[in-house]
């Protein structure tokens, strides 16, 4: 009977655990008509705009969520013309360069860090889409 009560009380903690990890969902926030775009977005939108924004959120409230290690990178005929790393939510795609119809802007997230209510720090495991692809439709 004791071992029963042990293994439920295991099962308890070990229940808890994986809730703390819950997965994140990333979402670019568009620059205008307040769109967004999260897995699997291909979305043509307007780069002339020089600023984007990430947002990482989840089901669990009162964290607080930072993309702490991102590269965003401009292809053109499957080769990089230019790459920048970012260290927050901001894209500036100003220092990408010339951008012309056609290019992709992709956008590999690599850490994203969360702040509980305590502000405490800890980082994401689960987070998703990884990569956000963002095709140019328009020449600058």
């Amino acid at each position: 009977m004791q071992r029963v009560f042990c293994l439920i009380f295991l099962f308890f903690l070990l229940s808890q655990v994986v809730k703390a990890q819950e997965d994140v969902r990333i979402e670019l926030l568009l620059p205008f008509d307040g769109l967004t775009c999260s897995t699997d977005c291909y979305v043509p939108i307007d780069t002339s705009t020089k600023f984007l924004k990430l947002r990482a959120f989840s089901s669990v409230e009162g964290n607080k969520y930072k993309i702490s290690d991102a590269e965003v990178s401009l292809y053109r005929k499957e080769r990089t013309i230019n790459y920048t790393l970012i260290k927050s939510n901001n894209i500036t795609l100003n220092r990408l360069g010339h951008r012309e119809y056609g290019d992709l802007i992709i956008i590999k997230i690599q850490k994203v860090l969360r702040a509980n209510s305590k502000n405490e720090i800890s980082t994401v495991n689960r987070f998703y889409p990884k990569t956000i692809t963002i095709p140019v439709n328009i020449s600058e």
